[in-house]
């Protein structure tokens, strides 16, 4: 049943349980105009002028979710004193962050902030009170668009009133007695009557009928196990082409092997040009949250009308998404997936750069090397950075491309008055990517150059075409003979973490804590007993006790430490040309 108006409000429930006591926050989180300083700049006013073709940027449920695990860390962060330059440290990170979210959340919540800032609560936590606000308008405007069945507004309610749980855990406020009820109470008041749904309507929604979707989700995993693709689906698919297309996207990325990756897209092409057709139209105007899922079918269907498209908007994506974009379409399988990378380059946050270097390596079109030379030369001032050279050269390598020889050996052997023109790991990075183009040249000059073997034998990964696999390692891993200590620092705080796996791209820790969420942008400090290694990473899967993380951005100094390090505790024969 529909509830009707709560006698006690959310904000004087939370006002009763938290006994009236303000609850310290840093400054930035205790006043919305301080706050409202934090958001990023030059966002278009939700309601306000759109250009030609584009739809209203609504909320999503993705985006909201991950404003509140931000706000979680900011809070958990104030209870840890620090010195004055730390906290300015986090506050700059947390602004960073901020600039990752889509425009309309960022909207959003700045017009909040701005309502707080007339009507706020002075005996309540600013956080918990833009929380609430953000749940309660995600779940009325997605309601009201008819997206959301009354069932399904109680389902995103009890959702997300885990997230202002967390929240309300962070800054110290108890969680009221049935919380979620509260909040669905104060949802169903702030509606007109007559947008109302009757009882009965509530109550079978909630039981939960079967639904038209559910069943072509069912037939598209029946067709993945199925020796060939049925007739029969394929007609039910060419029925409803838009759900059939939404269907084939999110089956299409699940996807961990090529054989399920090309028997979704053999379903795809199945129904004629409908399915490329509406994912063009769901990246032309749809937010990020929902448009980026859809790249990697929409690449192997229609290529060419995709690029055009990506490269308008990718640009004003923020860096999440940019590298879930990045991934999606170097494990998408495409032909053109290195050209469309390439293009993308310039468009992309820094700390996404080099993962779209190796996956334009890993795609084996050489037409990309002409390109990628200049960026190995540093000829490219964008990309002069010493570490997307060293990846340059690395795809180079990978590629074979014979004409990078010439380029390749100036590397290793150039000299500036008594010393190597080109840091040790370009050169390395350079002598490896010779054995796989020159091999004959490298073993004949190679010994001279003051490279040893051990150096050399951890090298780049190549594509590996008869995997099962739709993701490939990049680089080698090694089982450490004990574990080491990691710390990683976010704005949330710092995590201890311990570490028998590691790579000169990344590893997996064990942590004792609740990790960061996957896309963190982390701080990592390897402790060795004489000096650390020190890296940015970004964290890429998170389980109970588990993280994984992929480095993105390191001194050439730090690397070769940390490459001295992989090669004395594990040393591997050279790599075959």
């Amino acid at each position: 049943m529909c509830p009707n108006r709560s006698e006690e409000s959310l904000s004087q429930a939370a006002s009763r349980h938290s006994g009236g006591q303000q609850v310290p926050s840093l400054s930035w989180l205790t006043d919305p105009k301080t706050f409202l300083t934090m958001l990023p700049t030059g966002v278009e006013p939700q309601g306000g002028s759109l250009p030609n073709g584009s739809a209203p940027v609504r909320l999503q449920e993705q985006d909201v979710a991950g404003l509140l695990r931000l706000l979680v860390q900011a809070a958990r962060s104030q209870q840890r004193p620090g010195d004055p330059a730390r906290t300015a440290e986090l506050g700059d990170q947390f602004q960073r962050q901020l600039g990752d979210f889509p425009t309309g959340l960022i909207s959003a919540t700045e017009q909040v902030l701005q309502q707080l800032s007339q009507h706020l609560q002075a005996d309540f936590p600013l956080p918990v009170q833009l929380a609430e606000r953000l749940v309660l308008r995600l779940a009325r405007e997605s309601y009201q668009q008819g997206a959301l069945s009354p069932a399904e507004v109680r389902e995103l309610l009890r959702r997300l009133g885990v997230e202002v749980e967390n929240l309300r855990g962070a800054l110290g406020v108890p969680v009221p007695d049935s919380y979620g009820e509260l909040l669905e109470q104060e949802f169903w008041s702030s509606l007109p009557k007559s947008e109302r749904p009757p009882a009965r309507h509530a109550d079978r929604a909630a039981v939960g009928e079967p639904r038209s979707t559910a069943r072509l989700r069912e037939l598209v995993q029946e067709a993945l196990q199925s020796p060939e693709v049925p007739r029969e689906v394929v007609q039910r698919l060419q029925q409803r082409p838009a759900p059939a297309a939404q269907v084939l996207a999110e089956a299409f990325s699940a996807q961990t092997k090529r054989e399920g990756r090309e028997r979704v897209v053999e379903l795809a092409r199945a129904m004629g040009p409908a399915a490329a057709e509406y994912l063009q139209d769901r990246l032309r105007r749809d937010p990020p949250a929902a448009s980026v899922p859809t790249l990697g079918l929409f690449s192997r269907l229609d290529p060419d009308a995709l690029a055009p498209l990506l490269l308008e908007r990718v640009a004003g994506w923020g860096r999440s998404y940019q590298d879930w974009a990045v991934r999606l379409l170097a494990a998408a399988g495409g032909p053109e997936r290195g050209s469309l990378l390439l293009q993308m380059l310039d468009k992309l946050d820094p700390l996404v750069v080099p993962g779209a270097l190796d996956a334009i390596g890993m795609s084996g079109n050489r037409e990309n090397s002409p390109y990628l030379m200049r960026v190995a030369a540093g000829e490219l001032p964008k990309f002069a950075q010493p570490y997307l050279r060293l990846k340059a050269v690395e795809a180079l390598g990978r590629l074979r491309e014979r004409s990078a020889a010439p380029l390749l050996r100036r590397m290793v052997e150039s000299k500036a008055v008594w010393r190597w023109a080109e840091v040790r790991e370009i050169r390395v990075a350079a002598a490896q990517s010779l054995l796989k183009i020159d091999p004959e040249w490298a073993g004949k000059f190679l010994a001279p150059c003051g490279l040893s073997k051990a150096e050399l034998a951890l090298a780049p990964l190549d594509p590996a075409p008869q995997s099962p696999w739709v993701r490939h390692r990049r680089y080698q891993r090694v089982v450490l003979p004990r574990q080491m200590n990691l710390v990683a620092t976010t704005l949330r705080g710092q995590w201890s973490l311990t570490t028998q796996v590691l790579s000169l791209g990344g590893g997996v820790a064990e942590c004792r804590q609740p990790p960061p969420p996957p896309g963190t942008e982390i701080e990592l400090e390897l402790q060795l007993r004489v000096v650390p290694v020190r890296a940015t990473a970004l964290v890429r899967s998170g389980r109970s006790n588990q993280v994984g993380f992929e480095i993105v951005k390191i001194d050439l100094e730090e690397r070769r430490k940390l490459r001295r390090l992989l090669a004395s505790l594990q040393p591997a024969p050279p790599p075959k040309p």
